[in-house]
């Protein structure tokens, strides 16, 4: 069963966060908005303890909530069409 999260991060560097999105490579993540990712992980073995740890390790002073999320559905605006297209193609379906 795939888990997914969502992250809001304040205080990283654009190094801090190029670090952690090499850290996520194998790993189905987003982050078409400043200090927001989503996380879909398909191995089961992430927590949101565990993402916070990892963010933590890449970046010790920025704030950092986690949340394990059961998404149904999801609905933006102004994103432009490679961000729609992975949130399509990895995130449960977009909200009508």
């Amino acid at each position: 069963m795939t888990k997914y999260f969502s992250i809001a991060t304040e205080g990283m560097t654009a190094a801090e966060e190029k670090t952690l999105a090499e850290a996520w490579r194998s790993y189905g993540w987003w982050h078409g908005i400043a200090n927001f990712w989503l996380l879909r992980d398909h191995t089961e073995k992430m927590t949101a303890a565990s993402i916070r740890d990892t963010i933590r390790s890449v970046a010790p002073t920025a704030r950092v909530m986690v949340l394990d999320v059961e998404p149904a559905t999801w609905a933006g605006s102004s994103l432009n069409q490679a961000n729609r297209e992975w949130l399509k193609s990895y995130w449960p379906p977009e909200g009508k």
